[in-house]
């Protein structure tokens, strides 16, 4: 007499840390002939577990066996975040081939950490549902989901009792004059619209930034410059170098879009000591610069990675780090860039170069969740389901 218990997330699989989440749960019985056993109960939590690298992994142990209901167990880490269990039904049994549909209802703390899979440190989501039955031991249904933190992004609810929206409406109505976004709108928007609607007020606006990149004798390599330093998962990072006019010869620049991860231990005082350092390489573009004039800069910030973010346990920043390659002496012989050769010109087989690195931070936002699963593959599906012993 088999009894199929079945969960699918409506909004998909994928939300935004502060935005309702809303499972519709249905259990079934599965014969036609005859009744279902009496499951005893049926509940429901969300939990974030938490795995740090240098601390030992122990899985959670069930603590009055297996007939109760405990979320975590089985899995790797400790509970970081943990949701008040909702009790879906007692004592139910089900007639031949009937179904009940329940459906559950939590919205995600407003300062929940990112779903991350780092080097030092993870964070993992899941909807776990617990049935058991008069008879048996209690069976669980997890349900994995990714979760986009709004790091930096100011709370709804504290917005209007302040009264200050932090010039986001102006800045949402510059990045886009056609979308009238303003606080005291909330009530008819939803959570996610708000929030997106800061984070485009955010990076949306751009305002140019040139930087002179100069080597240790200060001669100036090239002048770069970028159109903004927030953007959107999904969002290209977007930069021009200009070579012309320099007094250092630039033969080759690497820049690399990389996210550093630092893992923090909290002292008894409450204070955050460092512990750990993870840098992680996403994209790279390299140019062979000897005789350019001006070249663009594009990488390509996938949706599937981390947002910035800041935890008790972790941080999250990302960078651009530059490597260049300059000549220490001009190469006299060569010839003017652009002009007819009148005989084949032979570089020299070496040339003394110096090297030397520079790193400009960026910050990286949250993208629509609808945008990433149109976008992509999502590794996580929106419904799951088990049939129960």
């Amino acid at each position: 007499m088999p009894v199929e218990l079945r969960a699918e997330l409506t909004q998909g699989s994928i939300f935004l840390a502060g935005e309702p989440l809303v499972c519709k749960i249905c259990i079934s019985n599965c014969d036609q002939t005859y009744e279902s056993p009496m499951l005893a109960w049926a509940s429901v939590q969300l939990i974030c577990m938490c795995s740090i690298t240098k601390a030992p992994a122990k899985a959670s142990q069930a603590v009055n066996g297996e007939t109760s209901f405990i979320a975590n167990r089985g899995e790797t880490g400790f509970t970081y975040i943990s949701t008040k269990p909702s009790i879906l039904f007692c004592n139910l049994v089900l007639p031949p081939g009937e179904s009940k549909f329940y459906e559950y209802e939590e919205s995600l703390p407003w300062d929940a950490p990112p779903s991350h899979r780092g080097a030092g440190i993870r964070y993992s989501y899941k909807l776990v549902l617990g049935v058991s039955s008069l008879l048996g031991k209690t069976q669980l249904l997890r349900l994995p989901f990714r979760v986009l933190s709004v790091h930096g992004i100011k709370r709804i609810d504290q917005t209007l009792s302040t009264g200050d929206d932090g010039g986001a409406a102006s800045q949402a109505n510059k990045a886009n004059p056609f979308v009238d976004w303003h606080p005291a709108n909330t009530d008819e928007a939803s959570q996610e619209e708000t929030i997106l609607a800061q984070i485009s007020a955010i990076t949306g606006s751009k305002c140019l930034s040139g930087y002179n990149i100069c080597n240790s004798q200060g001669g100036r390599v090239t002048r770069f410059s970028l159109f903004k330093t927030a953007y959107k998962l999904g969002e290209n990072v977007l930069g021009v170098f200009d070579f012309a006019d320099c007094t250092a010869q630039c033969l080759d620049v690497k820049v690399s879009l990389q996210s550093v991860e630092t893992v923090y231990q909290t002292e008894d005082s409450g204070e955050r000591k460092p512990v750990a350092y993870h840098t992680c390489t996403h994209a790279v573009e390299q140019l062979a610069a000897l005789d350019l004039q001006a070249a663009q800069l594009l990488l390509h910030l996938k949706p599937s990675l981390t947002p910035s973010f800041a935890t008790r346990h972790a941080d999250l920043a990302w960078k651009l780090a530059f490597e260049f390659a300059t000549l220490r002496q001009p190469i006299n012989d060569r010839p003017a860039p652009l002009q007819p050769l009148a005989t084949l010109w032979q570089p020299p087989a070496t040339v003394a170069t110096e090297h030397f690195e520079w790193e400009l931070p960026i910050t990286v936002y949250a993208c629509s969740p609808q945008a990433i699963t149109a976008s992509s593959v999502s590794a996580y599906a929106p419904s799951c389901s088990i049939v129960l012993a």
